[in-house]
């Protein structure tokens, strides 16, 4: 019988490629500092390992941290191409939000909240978006519905407890 080899050379060192760039993704997340070293990881990490998501969305929370906000965009967005996640699009709306892009952070929230209807972190959002619109009843509605899937998120009932008193609804 012949035996016919499926090794390739070429993954096999893209493969090793990943591996190294996991292990600098790691030590970026040890500095979590925003820092210009820490930014630094991220891209070798990338230049290794193109697709290794963590590498553009961890790069993204650094520029974040750092006060650039439109490479922490641009990065966020990279790694919504390369695996359209529910934190990946959280972020996206973050920065979106600190940009003044309100109507684009809330289109995130919307869309996490087609493909995940239980998603505190996008309920959340989307109620400070609410807010922020001056519909404080409809703000409120939200973190109830946030508050009814997690009862233990203090986070949620703060925020509703303000509102609330905004609304003068001091029961």
């Amino acid at each position: 019988a012949l035996l016919v080899s499926v090794f390739d050379p070429l993954s096999a060192v893209a493969d090793e490629a990943c591996l190294k760039s996991a292990e600098l993704v790691k030590k970026g997340v040890d500095m979590g500092d925003g820092s210009d070293a820490e930014i630094s990881v991220y891209h070798e990490a990338i230049q290794r390992c193109p697709k290794m998501v963590e590498a553009h969305f961890n790069m993204g929370l650094a520029l974040q941290k750092k006060g650039d906000l439109s490479a922490a965009e641009a990065k966020f967005r990279e790694a919504i191409r390369i695996k359209d996640d529910e934190t990946f699009r959280i972020g996206l709306a973050g920065v979106l939000m600190q940009k003044g892009e309100v109507s684009a952070a809330r289109e995130q929230y919307e869309r996490v909240l087609e493909q995940n209807p239980k998603s505190v972190a996008a309920l959340q959002g989307t109620a400070v978006i609410l807010e922020k619109q001056q519909n404080l009843s409809e703000a409120v509605a939200t973190l109830q519905k946030a508050g009814g899937i997690d009862e233990s998120n203090y986070l949620t009932f703060f925020n509703l407890g303000v509102l609330n008193e905004k609304l003068k609804h001091y029961d």
